[in-house]
């Protein structure tokens, strides 16, 4: 969101914050747009959402694959079934490249309540930076 209020605002972009601004889409809902949403639980378990499709990554290095047009519910993990996601390779290989291999974590002055076993896995936290 930060970089569409940046865009509707008129403000200066600040240069350590990353993403894209939502705010073509916001004028054009129908567009093309080749970026999926991420979202993060804890220190290193994220979600990749496009189009049709989801992939989990998990701290533990395990993943989850749905194709949201025949499984909206994601009852069938593809991500360790090669023969049925074979049509979607490009898919999950593309997703597993955009999993970020540092995650950013949290300031210490984050108000933000997380759980002890999340916080322990917080470089930041643990070492006071």
């Amino acid at each position: 969101m930060y970089p569409a209020l940046l865009d509707l605002t008129g403000l200066p972009a600040y240069a350590r914050n990353e993403g894209r601004s939502l705010t073509p889409l916001m004028a054009e809902p129908d567009r093309e747009w080749p970026y999926p949403a991420m979202t993060a639980f804890g220190s290193c378990d994220i979600s990749l959402r496009c189009d049709d499709f989801r992939y989990i990554q998990y701290e533990d290095g395990s993943e989850e694959f749905y194709y949201h047009r025949n499984d909206p519910n994601e009852w069938l993990n593809l991500a360790n079934d090669p023969v049925r996601r074979a049509g979607d390779e490009p898919v999950i290989t593309r997703m597993r490249e955009l999993i970020p291999t540092h995650p950013a974590w949290l300031s210490e002055k984050s108000s933000f309540n997380m759980n002890p076993y999340s916080r322990e896995r917080m470089p930041a936290w643990r070492e006071g930076n």
